[in-house]
């Protein structure tokens, strides 16, 4: 119910805003650089002088302004060269914006806005003088028509005033100076505001994403980049003000990065399941969770899932939850038999408690199975061994008959050496052999 009313609300707002865009319509304006006046220039003359209107261009320089030419800066410089002996001279710039107006079936022009400034000209005699006049800021297309005290306009253009022609704040070393320094505490507010608004969403979200610290350091390298380059070259171009933008990456940057240095509290659980085999095999995962209000949520989450507040919980199914404590931690060995993964929990279905003695039972059976087998082979050695032994008597028991029957035959006189028998003649070796038979 409460996504449901978060859901409309957003939906609200931006119904709310599309109507608004839509009443309002607001007109994007994008400046370009009109190209600056080259040529002749032809000014404008009084009774006293002549007159030469000049204007600061972003990338000319001075150029000169001519008749019904558009000035789109707010100084105008005026290049009197007078004739006379006359010290001054009143000019009056009327102002005006033209604006359509329907009457029935005719169409007219009315003035709106009028704006009337008078400005007093310095002249010297034949010498030409410079004079800088400051224009009001028109957003908007104005005409411009300059009077002499007499009231006979010697001059009309029009001005609308351009961002690019705006003069750019003029530093001395000390006000550089502080500029820099308050731009650079001010950067250093933002980003301590921002890793406290990091840790606030820690504390209130608890499940956060992760970020590694290597990552935190680029992120905050881009930041340090980014507040060197503005303190150093930006500020001095276009003012303290102009580049407050810096702060939005700045912020974003240090908001990021708290999170590779704050994370809530979690703790590991150790998952076993019991698989079957010729020998005992577990079967090991490892979760890491965060305790939230008396319950257990999945730690690791996405970005996505984090912008879209979407959270796993974690969920025991078993006759009895109970687990084995880790030493000197906070983690938690559970055995289980199934794991069921859906997108808002994660369903961990539990072995009985009896599980414990089923592996003891296995522990047990396999070691009688193991002692059976060394038992076998132990047999079947020594059967080996018993074998070898009885041949080794029978060899010792018949030399020492052949020792026993020589020496019988020696003292019988019937020994006869081996190189005699060798001489021996065939017939004599028999008649030999008769004899000790014989004998």
């Amino acid at each position: 119910m409460r996504k449901l009313i978060i859901t409309l609300i957003i939906i609200g707002l931006f119904f709310l805003l599309g109507i608004t865009i839509f009443v309002y319509r607001p007109q994007i304006k994008v400046y370009s650089i009109p190209p600056a006046r080259k040529g002749f220039i032809l000014g404008a003359r009084t009774n006293n002088a002549f007159l030469f209107l000049f204007y600061e261009h972003p990338s000319e320089g001075l150029s000169p302004l001519q008749q019904y030419d558009t000035l789109y800066s707010n100084e105008l410089t005026i290049y009197a060269l007078a004739y006379t002996d006359t010290t001054q001279e009143n000019l009056t710039f009327h102002m005006y914006r033209l604006e359509t107006i329907k009457q029935e079936n005719q169409t007219i022009e009315a003035k709106r806005d009028i704006q009337n400034i008078t400005v007093t000209l310095i002249l010297r005699k034949y010498q030409i003088v410079k004079n800088v006049i400051e224009l009001p800021t028109h957003s908007e297309k104005f005409t411009v028509e300059i009077y002499t005290s007499n009231g006979n306009m010697i001059f009309k253009f029009y001005h609308e005033t351009h961002p690019l022609f705006l003069p750019a704040k003029r530093y001395t070393l000390g006000s550089l100076f502080m500029d820099r320094l308050a731009y650079v505490l001010s950067a250093l507010i933002v980003i301590f505001t921002m890793l406290g608004a990091c840790r606030y969403t820690i504390n209130k979200r608890r499940v956060v994403p992760s970020l590694s610290v290597g990552a935190g350091l680029w992120i905050m390298t881009i930041a340090a980049i980014i507040l060197y380059f503005t303190a150093r070259a930006l500020i001095y171009l276009f003012g303290l003000i102009n580049v407050a933008w810096t702060y939005i990456p700045i912020g974003i940057a240090a908001y990021f990065f708290g999170f590779s240095l704050m994370q809530p509290k979690k703790k590991t659980l150790f998952l076993m399941k019991t698989l079957p085999g010729s020998r005992p095999t577990k079967e090991i995962k490892v979760l890491e969770v965060i305790e939230d209000r008396h319950k257990l949520y999945n730690g690791e989450i996405s970005w996505k899932d984090f912008i879209l507040g979407k959270k796993q919980e974690i969920q025991f199914k078993g006759s009895e939850i109970w687990a084995w404590k880790i030493i000197n931690s906070d983690d938690e060995l559970y055995i289980y038999r199934n794991i069921k993964e859906e997108s808002d929990k994660i369903v961990i279905e539990l072995e009985d408690i009896h599980i414990v003695d089923v592996d003891q039972a296995l522990s047990k059976i396999k070691t009688l199975e193991g002692l059976a087998s060394e038992k076998e082979h132990f047999r079947k050695k020594v059967l080996e061994l018993l074998t070898k032994m009885e041949v080794e008597v029978d060899e010792r028991v018949v030399d020492m008959f052949k020792l026993i029957i020589d020496r019988i035959n020696r003292g019988l006189g019937l020994y006869i050496k081996k190189k005699e028998v060798e001489e021996l003649k065939p017939g004599e070796q028999i008649e030999q052999k008769e004899e000790r038979r014989n004998t």
